[in-house]
């Protein structure tokens, strides 16, 4: 009897055993938020470092031909 005791213990989860998978669920689910962020964060960075870079050498390719254009003018 107490064999067949311990072979139902394995098979049926208890309060207990529910409350650590609840536990080990809920930091799993913390460590994936924050990774999560740590990620959008650097993507955020490097979006922001390109943009930066798009808008200078457009800039300087304007400027480049507005002086062009005004040196073929003659101003």
């Amino acid at each position: 009897m107490e064999h067949k005791f311990e072979q139902a213990q394995n098979i049926f989860s208890t309060k207990e055993d529910l409350a650590k998978l609840e536990l080990k669920i809920s930091l799993q689910i913390a460590e994936l938020k924050s990774e999560t962020t740590k990620h959008i964060a650097e993507t955020k960075s490097e979006l922001i470092k390109w943009m930066f870079a798009f808008v200078l050498g457009s800039t300087v390719s304007i400027i480049a031909v507005i002086l062009t254009v005004m040196k073929m003018g003659g101003w």
